[in-house]
């Protein structure tokens, strides 16, 4: 492999894992791919994915390349909901993408895109966010439950999550340490620090990456 093209793969921070299984992969400016698991196991217990049963389709709007002004395309971060044929993306659009550096390290961008009905061939944007975003606080990751998009910031700190209404992209709040860690919380740096999930009793539950002292937060959240 060239040095830039492992330069490249190591720059890929979408990748996904949806509830059928199928691994999904959008790699900044070279489309999104993905792997459907193969419904068998191999020797050793694990599911089969292989390329040639992958399938492939170049970046939608606004992540679409365009000869004329030179943008590539730039996508940073994936979710898939099958249960409601649900995609998002997020990254840096045409009209922002001068303010990232292909070594922006994990970044997930100025604006996250949701596309309804995607499996039936539907690639027009249907929903659009800019979040909050400056060179001292950006957000580096992120994950939906039910009604609410939490973001994860780093800076400034304590890291932090900042809660949004992902229909009317409202801001609703934030959370973030108290006195019972020490007000403390490290640099959120993996692909995606924040995982969240509604209870039936209409609580949420938010595991936050610490990576300062080597341990995850838990918050309890109920709007």
């Amino acid at each position: 492999m060239k040095n830039q093209d492992l330069h490249h793969w190591l720059n890929t921070w979408g990748w996904w894992i949806d509830t059928e299984g199928t691994v999904w992969r959008a790699n900044r400016e070279d489309g999104i791919r993905r792997f459907p698991v193969q419904g068998l196991l191999d020797e050793y217990g694990n599911p089969i994915y292989t390329f040639a049963t992958s399938l492939f389709e170049e970046n939608p709007a606004p992540f679409k390349e365009d000869s004329v002004s030179g943008y590539k395309g730039d996508i940073n971060r994936l979710l898939y909901y099958p249960e409601t044929d649900t995609l998002y993306l997020t990254g840096y659009s045409e009209t922002d993408s001068y303010s990232n550096d292909f070594d922006h390290w994990g970044q997930l961008g100025r604006v996250i895109v949701r596309y309804d009905a995607w499996s039936t061939g539907d690639r027009e944007p249907d929903w659009e966010f800019a979040p909050f975003w400056s060179d001292e606080g950006s957000p580096i990751g992120l994950d939906i439950a039910a009604d609410y998009l939490f973001l994860a910031y780093t800076f400034p700190a304590p890291a932090h999550i900042n809660i949004y209404n992902v229909k009317s992209g409202a801001y609703v709040g934030k959370l973030a340490p108290n006195p019972v860690v020490g007000d403390r919380s490290g640099w959120f740096d993996i692909r995606y620090p924040v995982r969240a999930f509604q209870r039936t009793n209409g609580e949420y539950i938010i595991f936050a990456e610490e990576d300062e002292r080597g341990k995850n937060l838990m918050y309890r959240w109920k709007p």
